[in-house]
C-alpha cells in the first residue's frame, strides 16, 4: 500500500499536527505528574524536613546552614532508577503517537488522506518533543525559582537546573527515539513492545554477557558481572563493565563519566548538602559528600550531548523505516523477521552466558569445557523456543538459525581465549617504572603485625558437635609496596595464582587481588578466585619487605613516636583497600599500641597480668618480629608461652572519629629473646604460667580435629586454631541456652584423662594458638571452677596421650 510523498493540502497537515497534540495528552499528563513529583514535591519535602521549625513556619536560616541545592529532593528511589523510569515515559510517547499504524482499520484511513508519511511522522515526532519538553520545563522552572528564593545563588541554580532539564528531557527523547524504531519496524503491538524492550536493553544484556564470560573463565578479571553500584555505599567495589561503558547504554547514560557508581548522575548532583550532619536523616545522608556549589562538569554534559545526537539519529532511522514500511503487513504477526531474530538472539546469548555461572555456582557442571557446552545447548534451545513462539512455527530456515550458530561460535572462541589467559591479560603486570605502589590481599595478616585481636575473655565455645577454625571475616590489603624487589615478588604471586586454580567447591581455595596504582593515577587490578591456598605462604614473604617493616617501625618504635604517618598507609577508598583488619587507620592502630593498657596473657588464654606499656616493651617485640620474621613466628610449630595484649581503650585520646579499633595481641614464643629478656627485667616471666583465674583442672580430653569443624571452615595452608574459653553462666547469657556437659563431651569425645601429672604435661604441651591441619588434635580442659578451655596439639605430640 502506498501513500502520497508530498502533502497536497497544508490545512490537512496542520489539522493532523493539532490532532497529534490531542492524542499525546495521556503520556503528557504522566510526564507532567512525574516531573511535579520529582522537581516540586520532593524538593519541597526536603526543605520541610530540614527547615520545619517548632513555630510551624519554614526555618530558612537552618536550611541555608545545611543545604546548597535542592533541585532534586530527598527520596527513596535511586537516581539511576529514576533515569530508567523517565526513559519509559519517552517510550509511552512513541507508543501513543504511532499506535494507529499498528491497527488495520486506522492505518488505511490515515494513509488514504492527503497527509503523507513524512508529514505524519514529523507531526507526531515534533508534537512529542514539544510536550516532553514542556511537561518537564514547567516543574523545573518552579523548582529553580523556589531554590533561588530560599538558597540564593541564582547563576548556580540556573546552570544546574538547565543541565537537570536537559538530562531529564534526553532520557525521554532516547526512549521515544528507540521505541519509534520499534514501532516502524514491527507490525503488531506485541512485537513492537518486545522489540522496543530488546533494543533498549541490548547494550546492558551484551555487556553483562561479556562480563559473565570474563568473570567465569578469564583468570585475573577483577570486575563483577552481576552487581551494579546502585546502592548508597560509595565503596561498593570495582567498576564493572556496565559502569565503564555507561556512555553507550541508554538506560544509564547519565552516570558521571569516570565514576563507578551509576547512581552518580545529574539527579544526584542536584541535591547538595553543605556538610552539616545535624538534622539530616538517614536517607538524606546518603548524598552526604556531594557538598558545596561545584557546578556539574563534562562528566555530566558529555553524555547528554552524545545521546541527544544518538536520539536524533535514531529518529532519522525511524523515519526511513516508515518510508519503507509495507502497510499491507499491518497487524500480521511475525512480519518483521529481523525484530524476531534480534530479540531471540539477545535472550539466548544472555541465557547461555548467564548459565555458565549458574551451573558452576550450583555445582551442576564443574569442568569448564562441559560447562560451556551445556550452557550453549541450553542457549540454543532458548533461541529455538523463543523463535518458534514468535513465528508460531516449529520449522525455521537456515537463515533464521544462522545468527544463533554464529553467536555460539563467538561465545566458544571468547571462552577459549579467556581460559588461555586472554592474550596475556591474566598475568599482566605493569612496568615497574610506571608503578606508584601496589597492594595485595592478605588474610591472617595485619599491617600492625598483631597476630590476633583477641581480648582473652570468656567468649564463643563450640559445644554442638562442631567447632570453628580461626579465620578472619574481612580480607585486608597489604601495602604500599613500591620497591622493585617487592613488586617482582607480587608479579610471581600473580603467576602462581593464575597457574594454581582449584574447583570452587574445594575447601582449600583462596582469592588474591592485586592492585597496581600507576603514576598516571590509573589502576590495574587482577583478581584470582579459587587459588590454591599455598599462595598465602608466598604473600607472607612480603612481611620481609622494607615497606612492611617500615610500617611496623612507625607503629611500635620509640624512635618514631612523634611521627603522625608512615607514608605507607592510604585511606580506604574506591578499591576497598583496608590496610588493617582491626583498625580503621594508622592513627587508631598507633593509639592502641602506645596508649592502651598492656597485659601478659598466660598459657590458659584467660589469666592476665597488667604490666606498664613502655616504649621498651614495644621495641623488644618489634626487634623480635624483624629478626625472626613474621612468617616464621606465625607458622611456628611450637606452642607460644602466652601473649602480650594491648587493650583498646576508647577513653584514651588519640583515636580518630572512626571507632573501628580493638585490641592488638602478639603471641610470644621462647625464641623471642628480646621480649623474653624485657619480661625478665621487670620480673614478670611467671605471669606466662599463672593460671590463678582458671585454677585447678578437673579433667582433659584429647579428640581428633578431623570431622569436628563446621562446613564453612576448611583446612588450608594457613589454618589456625585459637583457644575457646567459657563457663556455664557466660554461655547462657550469650547464647540463651544451658551449657550441657554431656553435649560438651559429645563434641570433645576423645580419650578422657584425669591423671594430674598427665594433665599438667598435656596443658604445657598444647597450644592456645597454633597452625593446624586435619590430623591434629583438640584438647579440652575442664577446670574445677566451671571454666572450659580448648587448645590445639599436633598429631606427633598427641600420640603419647591417646595410646
Amino acid at each position: 500500500m502506498t501513500s502520497p510523498r508530498f502533502s497536497a493540502n497544508k490545512h490537512a497537515a496542520l489539522y493532523d499536527f493539532k490532532r497529534s497534540f490531542i492524542r499525546l495528552i495521556p503520556p503528557c499528563v504522566i510526564s507532567f505528574l512525574l516531573a511535579v513529583f520529582y522537581f516540586v514535591l520532593l524538593p519541597a519535602s526536603t526543605f520541610l524536613s530540614i527547615g520545619n521549625s517548632k513555630r510551624g513556619d519554614l526555618d530558612v536560616e537552618q536550611i541555608r546552614k545545611e543545604l546548597a541545592c535542592v533541585l532534586f529532593g530527598n527520596q527513596a528511589l535511586n537516581p539511576a532508577i529514576i533515569g530508567v523510569l523517565t526513559l519509559i515515559v519517552g517510550v509511552l510517547f512513541a507508543f501513543w503517537a504511532f499506535l494507529p499504524i499498528m491497527r488495520k482499520s486506522s492505518v488505511n484511513f490515515f494513509f488514504s488522506t492527503s497527509v503523507d508519511r513524512k508529514t505524519y511522522f514529523k507531526n507526531r515526532t515534533l508534537a512529542s518533543i514539544i510536550l516532553m519538553a514542556l511537561s518537564t520545563l514547567i516543574p523545573i522552572i518552579i523548582d529553580i525559582v523556589t531554590n533561588i528564593s530560599i538558597l540564593g545563588h541564582a547563576d548556580y541554580m540556573l546552570y544546574q537546573g538547565s543541565l537537570l532539564f536537559l538530562e531529564h528531557f534526553t532520557y525521554m527523547f532516547v526512549g521515544f527515539s528507540l521505541m519509534s524504531i520499534s514501532m516502524m519496524l514491527c507490525y503488531t503491538v506485541s512485537e513492537s513492545l518486545f522489540f522496543g524492550a530488546g533494543i533498549i536493553w541490548a547494550p546492558s544484556v551484551y555487556f553483562l554477557s561479556v562480563s559473565c564470560i570474563a568473570q567465569r573463565f578469564l583468570r585475573g578479571y577483577a570486575e563483577t558481572a552481576y552487581s551494579l553500584s546502585v546502592g548508597y555505599d560509595s565503596l561498593e567495589g570495582n567498576a564493572n563493565l556496565l559502569s565503564k561503558l555507561s556512555l553507550f547504554n541508554p538506560l544509564i547514560f547519565g552516570k558521571a563519566l569516570g565514576n563507578s557508581g551509576i547512581r552518580q548522575n545529574m539527579y544526584s548532583a542536584c541535591l547538595r548538602t553543605l556538610g552539616s550532619e545535624s538534622g539530616i536523616d538517614t536517607e538524606f545522608s546518603a548524598y552526604y559528600g556531594n557538598v558545596g556549589y561545584e557546578k556539574a562538569g563534562s562528566e555530566y554534559v558529555l553524555p547528554i550531548i552524545v545521546w541527544l545526537i544518538f536520539s536524533a539519529l535514531f529518529v532519522f532511522i525511524a523515519k526511513k523505516l516508515l518510508d519503507n514500511r509495507k502497510l499491507e503487513n499491518t497487524a500480521i504477526h511475525s512480519s518483521s523477521k529481523f525484530a524476531t531474530v534480534f530479540v531471540a538472539l539477545e535472550v539466548s546469548v544472555f541465557a547461555a552466558t548467564f548459565l555458565t555461572g549458574v551451573l558452576v555456582d550450583f555445582d551442576v557442571v564443574l569442568s569448564k569445557l562441559p560447562n560451556i557446552l551445556v550452557s550453549l545447548i541450553l542457549g540454543v534451545l532458548v533461541y529455538l523456543i523463543f523463535l518458534s513462539i514468535s513465528r508460531r512455527k516449529i520449522k525455521h530456515s537456515f537463515g533464521q538459525i544462522l545468527p544463533c550458530i554464529v553467536s555460539s561460535f563467538v561465545i566458544i572462541v571468547a571462552c577459549v581465549i579467556c581460559i588461555n589467559g586472554g592474550f596475556g591479560y591474566s598475568t599482566y603486570s605493569p612496568d615497574y617504572k610506571k608503578v606508584d605502589y601496589v597492594t595485595i590481599t592478605a588474610p591472617y595478616l595485619d599491617a600492625s603485625g598483631a597476630m590476633s585481636n583477641d581480648k582473652f575473655e570468656l567468649g564463643f565455645f563450640g559445644a554442638d558437635g562442631k567447632v570453628n577454625l580461626e579465620y578472619r571475616d574481612e580480607t585486608i590489603s597489604l601495602g604500599k609496596f613500591n620497591t622493585k624487589e617487592s613488586i617482582e615478588k607480587i608479579a610471581k604471586i600473580q603467576k602462581y595464582s593464575y597457574e594454581n586454580e582449584l574447583n570452587n567447591n574445594d575447601n582449600s581455595t583462596f582469592y588474591v587481588t592485586v592492585t597496581y596504582h600507576l603514576k598516571n593515577n590509573k589502576t590495574v587490578i587482577r583478581n584470582y578466585d579459587n587459588t590454591n591456598s599455598n599462595v598465602m605462604l608466598q604473600i607472607l614473604d612480603l612481611t620481609e619487605s622494607k615497606e612492611y617493616k617500615d610500617e611496623l617501625e612507625f607503629l611500635m618504635s620509640s624512635k618514631r613516636a612523634n611521627e603522625t604517618s608512615s607514608g605507607n598507609y592510604t585511606e580506604k577508598g574506591a578499591y576497598n583497600e583496608y590496610y588493617f583488619s582491626n583498625f580503621s587507620s594508622e592513627e587508631n592502630a598507633k593509639a592502641t599500641l602506645t596508649n592502651g593498657e598492656a597485659y601478659i596473657v598466660a598459657n590458659d588464654a584467660f589469666t592476665k597480668t597488667q604490666i606498664e606499656n613502655t616504649p621498651e616493651l614495644r621495641d623488644a617485640i618489634l626487634r623480635d618480629i624483624e629478626e625472626i620474621g613474621y612468617k616464621k613466628l606465625l607458622t611456628s610449630s611450637k606452642p607460644p608461652l602466652g601473649a602480650i595484649n594491648f587493650k583498646y581503650d576508647a577513653n584514651v585520646s588519640g583515636y580518630d572519629s572512626d571507632t573501628l579499633a580493638t585490641d592488638a595481641s602478639y603471641y610470644i614464643w621462647d625464641n623471642m629473646v628480646n621480649t623474653i629478656n624485657y619480661i625478665k627485667s621487670i620480673n614478670k616471666m611467671s605471669a606466662f604460667s599463672d593460671t590463678s583465674q582458671t585454677g585447678e583442672i578437673s579433667y582433659a580430653t584429647v579428640t581428633p580435629i578431623k570431622n569436628k569443624i563446621y562446613a564453612d571452615s576448611s583446612f588450608s595452608a594457613l589454618s589456625f586454631y585459637k583457644s575457646d574459653i567459657t563457663n556455664a553462666k557466660f554461655y547462657y547469657d550469650y547464647f540463651g541456652t544451658e551449657l550441657n556437659e554431656k553435649n560438651v563431651l559429645n563434641t570433645y569425645s576423645g580419650k578422657k584423662i584425669t591423671d594430674k601429672s598427665k594433665i599438667s604435661k598435656l596443658f604445657n604441651t598444647s597450644s592456645i594458638y597454633s597452625k593446624c591441619d586435619e590430623n591434629d588434635y583438640l584438647v579440652l580442659f575442664k577446670f574445677k571452677n566451671g571454666i572450659y578451655l580448648t587448645k590445639c596439639m599436633s598429631e606427633n605430640d598427641a600420640k603419647q596421650f591417646v595410646k
